[in-house]
């Protein structure tokens, strides 16, 4: 076992079916290569088109669609293709949900020339992913586009149609808390908008539920340099410095940084009589619905900056899929 596996065993890293896909068998599903660079399904499988047509009319009729009892030709025909990014490595705990929830070819883009979003102008951010959005689109035409940073889906609300955000999950914090004291943790850019208040005047909360903003941009930074990987040391006293006034008398938290996601076992540790609410999970569920079942799918990465430490970062964290420059 090397150095950096065996000196932190409690993080909040990759799960096997990840990382070690050879090893690990799931309930329902065979192994499957499922972060492993494969080529896209969509043309790996030669098809009859006539014959795919009719199978598939076959099977709305007999409902095996909704079902996922299809032939290998129309499982590969259909197989779902997600786009996910954000400004580095938050999109990996998103990737993480959505592999708890579905399997599909998914392209990771890790924005790493941009990095961070949470310190943008709203009007940097909507340029930043306006481009590349429409840079996805144009290189790889995936079926659904998921912006994984809550800067900008609560800043500039970028759904609409094949485009997903992530926003923080008052509904479902409110619905869990006691006290209804609930604290979002976000990049400065999110906690200071007014896009922020906004919105959570929209999610239609009781006058007794109180939300409490806590900038968290420094444990984002602490995340995306890798330190929380090999200095737990650090990372539990910068948390400590953050948080531990703060949620004092809160008992529901929202990780409204998917960077945040990766301090999880870290933060329900040293707060256990709070709940720390990932909103990946539900994302990767309305992904699921919509998408049909698959066994097995494959990860590719892009970086817009590969001269980084990111790569040496992934590899501590068990990802060994080869990083390419965006745009390819």
């Amino acid at each position: 076992m090397s150095k950096n596996t065996a000196s932190a065993p409690r993080l909040h890293a990759l799960p096997p079916h990840i990382t070690h896909p050879a090893t690990y068998h799931h309930t329902h599903h065979p192994p499957c290569r499922a972060l492993m660079p494969l080529k896209p399904h969509r043309t790996a499988v030669p098809y009859n088109r006539r014959a795919l047509v009719f199978e598939l009319f076959h099977a709305v009729q007999t409902r095996d669609l909704f079902r996922g009892v299809l032939s290998e030709s129309v499982r590969v025909f259909i197989l779902t293709s997600i786009a996910v990014f954000d400004s580095g490595l938050g999109s990996l705990s998103v990737i993480w949900e959505i592999r708890r929830h579905l399997q599909c070819d998914i392209t990771y883009l890790a924005d790493q020339k941009n990095f961070p979003y949470g310190t943008k102008t709203a009007a940097e951010l909507r340029r930043i992913i306006s481009d590349t959005i429409r840079d996805i689109r144009q290189t790889i035409s995936p079926d659904f586009i998921v912006v994984a940073s809550n800067t900008p889906s609560v800043i500039l609300n970028i759904e609409s149609g094949d485009v997903l955000g992530i926003r923080p999950p008052l509904r479902r914090a409110e619905y869990i808390s006691k006290t209804k004291k609930i604290a979002i943790l976000g990049t400065a850019s999110t906690i200071k908008s007014r896009a922020l208040g906004r919105y959570i005047a929209q999610c239609g909360l009781a006058e007794s539920t109180t939300i409490a903003r806590i900038n968290s941009s420094e444990l984002v930074n602490l995340v995306e340099s890798g330190d929380f990987l090999t200095r737990p040391k650090k990372t539990r006293l910068a948390i400590r410095k953050i948080l531990e006034d703060k949620l004092a008398d809160k008992d529901v938290a929202t990780l409204s940084s998917t960077h945040l996601a990766f301090l999880k076992n870290h933060l329900e540790d040293m707060f256990p009589d709070v709940v720390f609410l990932d909103p990946a999970e539900q994302l990767a569920k309305k992904l699921a619905a919509m998408s049909v079942p698959q066994r097995c799918g494959s990860l590719r990465i892009y970086s817009t900056d590969t001269g980084g430490t990111f790569v040496k970062i992934l590899r501590r964290m068990g990802v060994r899929n080869m990083v390419a420059s965006w745009p390819p």
